[in-house]
């Protein structure tokens, strides 16, 4: 006979551990938010969401992906430079699933997480991006 209680037990551990991956997730994503707000002098902050650009969807690819990476304008919303493709782990956390530069990465822990995003943030789109809200 099938243990119910213990499939239940299984179910709400499972629970708990996308629970503490999507905190982490969401305070990786603050310290990047953070990191952005200081380099552009508060004009930028890290958005992430549907943000519809046709042009930079088609230019780098990320159909395929539902929510964008963004460095928005802190004083306007309209105002933003997609810098990658997001898209949470089915559970809201791992494995997150990161699109930039041609490259569709999944990444299964924090550690992926940050590695990947330390490679987005040296490219020369997230650079233009800082620059455009840092001179405003």
């Amino acid at each position: 006979m099938i243990d119910f209680d213990r499939h239940i037990r299984s179910g709400i551990d499972n629970a708990t551990t996308a629970d503490g991956e999507r905190a982490e997730i969401e305070r990786i994503l603050g310290e990047l938010d953070n990191a952005i707000r200081r380099c552009t002098s508060g004009k930028g902050k890290l958005f992430v969401g549907k943000f519809h650009n046709a042009d930079e969807d088609e230019a780098m690819r990320l159909a395929s992906v539902p929510l964008r990476l963004v460095i928005q304008s802190t004083e306007d919303g309209r105002e933003g430079r997609v810098i990658a493709g997001w898209e949470p782990g089915s559970n809201g956390g791992y494995a997150a699933h990161l699109v930039y530069e041609f490259q569709s990465l999944y990444c299964g822990d924090g550690d992926e997480l940050l590695e990947e995003l330390a490679n987005l943030l040296e490219t020369a789109r997230v650079g233009r991006a800082i620059q455009y809200f840092a001179n405003r």
